[in-house]
Protein backbone atom coordinates (compact mmCIF):
# COMPACT_ATOMS: atom_id res chain seq x y z
CA UNK A 1 0.00 0.00 0.00
CA UNK A 2 2.23 3.30 -1.14
CA UNK A 3 -0.66 6.17 -0.30
CA UNK A 4 0.29 9.29 -2.09
CA UNK A 5 -1.44 11.41 0.39
CA UNK A 6 -2.44 10.55 4.75
CA UNK A 7 -6.19 10.69 3.54
CA UNK A 8 -5.68 7.82 1.38
CA UNK A 9 -3.71 5.88 3.37
CA UNK A 10 -6.18 6.72 6.18
CA UNK A 11 -9.22 5.09 3.80
CA UNK A 12 -7.00 2.09 3.14
CA UNK A 13 -6.45 1.71 6.42
CA UNK A 14 -9.66 1.79 7.52
CA UNK A 15 -11.24 -0.55 5.09
CA UNK A 16 -8.13 -3.20 6.05
CA UNK A 17 -9.55 -3.03 9.59
CA UNK A 18 -13.29 -2.85 8.97
CA UNK A 19 -13.46 -5.67 6.43
CA UNK A 20 -11.70 -8.60 8.43
CA UNK A 21 -9.49 -9.04 10.62
CA UNK A 22 -5.78 -7.94 9.79
CA UNK A 23 -2.45 -9.22 11.96
CA UNK A 24 -1.11 -6.06 12.68
CA UNK A 25 2.55 -6.68 11.46
CA UNK A 26 0.95 -7.57 8.37
CA UNK A 27 -0.55 -4.49 8.31
CA UNK A 28 2.27 -2.28 8.92
CA UNK A 29 3.97 -3.85 6.37
CA UNK A 30 1.73 -2.68 4.13
CA UNK A 31 2.03 0.79 5.09
CA UNK A 32 5.86 0.87 5.11
CA UNK A 33 9.12 -0.21 7.22
CA UNK A 34 8.55 -1.69 10.65
CA UNK A 35 10.70 -0.06 12.82
CA UNK A 36 10.09 -1.96 15.89
CA UNK A 37 7.29 -4.45 17.41
CA UNK A 38 6.62 -4.87 21.22
CA UNK A 39 3.72 -6.39 22.54
CA UNK A 40 0.72 -4.00 21.97
CA UNK A 41 2.08 -2.00 19.15
CA UNK A 42 4.26 -2.32 16.10
CA UNK A 43 5.95 0.78 14.65
CA UNK A 44 6.85 2.04 11.46
CA UNK A 45 8.83 4.34 9.03
CA UNK A 46 6.72 5.36 5.97
CA UNK A 47 7.08 7.44 3.00
CA UNK A 48 3.63 8.77 2.82
CA UNK A 49 4.09 12.41 2.46
CA UNK A 50 2.91 14.23 5.68
CA UNK A 51 3.53 11.68 7.76
CA UNK A 52 6.18 10.99 9.99
CA UNK A 53 5.41 7.98 11.73
CA UNK A 54 2.65 5.31 12.32
CA UNK A 55 1.50 3.24 15.41
CA UNK A 56 -0.15 0.16 14.72
CA UNK A 57 -1.47 -0.92 18.14
CA UNK A 58 -2.60 -5.04 18.57
CA UNK A 59 -4.21 -7.32 20.66
CA UNK A 60 -1.53 -8.91 23.07
CA UNK A 61 -3.54 -11.85 22.46
CA UNK A 62 -4.10 -12.15 18.91
CA UNK A 63 -2.18 -9.75 17.27
CA UNK A 64 -5.10 -8.49 15.25
CA UNK A 65 -4.63 -4.58 14.44
CA UNK A 66 -6.95 -2.97 16.63
CA UNK A 67 -5.78 0.88 16.13
CA UNK A 68 -3.85 2.62 14.01
CA UNK A 69 -2.36 6.10 14.35
CA UNK A 70 -0.92 8.59 11.93
CA UNK A 71 1.35 11.05 12.88
CA UNK A 72 1.65 14.00 11.13
CA UNK A 73 4.23 16.54 10.45
CA UNK A 74 3.75 20.43 10.76
CA UNK A 75 3.34 20.65 7.72
CA UNK A 76 0.40 18.58 7.07
CA UNK A 77 0.29 17.90 3.94
CA UNK A 78 -2.68 19.75 3.40
CA UNK A 79 -4.27 17.69 6.28
CA UNK A 80 -6.67 20.67 8.16
CA UNK A 81 -9.63 20.12 9.98
CA UNK A 82 -11.65 21.91 7.25
CA UNK A 83 -10.02 19.18 4.76
CA UNK A 84 -10.94 16.26 7.51
CA UNK A 85 -14.47 17.80 7.61
CA UNK A 86 -15.12 18.08 4.00
CA UNK A 87 -14.09 14.26 3.13
CA UNK A 88 -15.48 12.99 6.34
CA UNK A 89 -18.71 14.97 7.23
CA UNK A 90 -19.18 17.55 10.35
CA UNK A 91 -16.86 16.53 13.78
CA UNK A 92 -18.08 15.24 17.31
CA UNK A 93 -15.36 16.59 19.55
CA UNK A 94 -14.36 14.32 22.77
CA UNK A 95 -14.29 16.68 26.01
CA UNK A 96 -10.99 17.48 27.42
CA UNK A 97 -9.65 16.58 30.80
CA UNK A 98 -7.18 19.92 30.81
CA UNK A 99 -7.46 23.08 28.57
CA UNK A 100 -4.17 22.31 27.63
CA UNK A 101 -4.81 19.14 25.63
CA UNK A 102 -5.33 18.70 21.77
CA UNK A 103 -8.64 18.26 20.68
CA UNK A 104 -9.86 15.25 20.16
CA UNK A 105 -12.71 14.69 17.53
CA UNK A 106 -14.36 12.04 16.04
CA UNK A 107 -15.29 11.76 12.34
CA UNK A 108 -18.04 9.73 10.80
CA UNK A 109 -17.00 6.80 8.48
CA UNK A 110 -19.47 5.11 5.92
CA UNK A 111 -18.73 1.51 6.73
CA UNK A 112 -20.15 -0.88 4.38
CA UNK A 113 -22.65 -3.99 5.50
CA UNK A 114 -20.28 -6.66 4.13
CA UNK A 115 -17.64 -5.36 6.89
CA UNK A 116 -17.11 -7.48 10.19
CA UNK A 117 -16.23 -4.12 12.31
CA UNK A 118 -16.96 -0.09 12.12
CA UNK A 119 -13.71 2.24 11.47
CA UNK A 120 -13.82 5.58 13.34
CA UNK A 121 -11.79 8.54 12.60
CA UNK A 122 -9.67 10.29 15.08
CA UNK A 123 -8.08 13.49 14.66
CA UNK A 124 -5.83 15.03 17.78
CA UNK A 125 -5.73 19.31 17.13
CA UNK A 126 -4.22 21.54 18.55
CA UNK A 127 -5.98 24.96 18.74
CA UNK A 128 -5.01 28.32 20.31
CA UNK A 129 -8.78 29.70 21.55
CA UNK A 130 -11.60 27.77 20.47
CA UNK A 131 -11.35 27.79 16.40
CA UNK A 132 -11.32 24.21 15.88
CA UNK A 133 -11.29 25.06 11.94
CA UNK A 134 -7.86 27.00 12.90
CA UNK A 135 -6.21 24.40 14.45
CA UNK A 136 -3.17 22.20 13.88
CA UNK A 137 -3.61 18.38 13.27
CA UNK A 138 -1.33 16.95 14.96
CA UNK A 139 -2.25 12.98 14.11
CA UNK A 140 -4.89 11.26 12.83
CA UNK A 141 -5.93 7.51 13.75
CA UNK A 142 -8.41 4.77 12.93
CA UNK A 143 -9.67 2.84 15.04
CA UNK A 144 -12.00 -0.66 14.69
CA UNK A 145 -14.97 -0.81 16.64
CA UNK A 146 -17.33 -3.91 16.41
CA UNK A 147 -20.34 -3.92 15.13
Amino acid sequence: MQARTPLEAINRVCEDLGSAPIKARDLAAQLGTIEDEGASAVYVNVTIPGVKKVIVSQDPDTQEATYVEFMVDAAGQGVTPKVLQDHYGKPKEVPRVHAEQARSVLYPTKTRKEWRFMCTVVARIRTEGKALDRGVVESIAVRREPR
